[in-house]
């Protein structure tokens, strides 16, 4: 995710070795989902989302990417 800290928006990339299950979804300091990003299935290749978080307020959130049966959190920090 870049950039991070971020104001606003939050660009996530990710690439999948093969084709599968993604489910991409961002969750507040809680552990409550505020937005799920993707949900679908994907061939494999390279990924780029942007996350528009103009509703949130500042804080930190996680990006959780499932593919198959890996999971990969990754801490994002929103400043406005």
């Amino acid at each position: 995710c870049y950039p991070n800290p971020f104001n606003n928006m939050s660009n996530i990339l990710y690439k999948i070795p093969s084709d599968g299950n993604v489910s991409l979804s961002i969750y507040d300091i809680t552990g409550r989902k505020i937005k799920q990003i993707v949900s679908n299935y994907h061939q494999l290749g390279s990924y780029h989302f942007k996350f528009e978080s103009s509703n949130f307020p500042s804080g930190v959130y996680f990006v959780k990417l499932i593919y198959n049966q890996q999971i990969l959190t990754h801490k994002i920090i929103l400043m406005k």
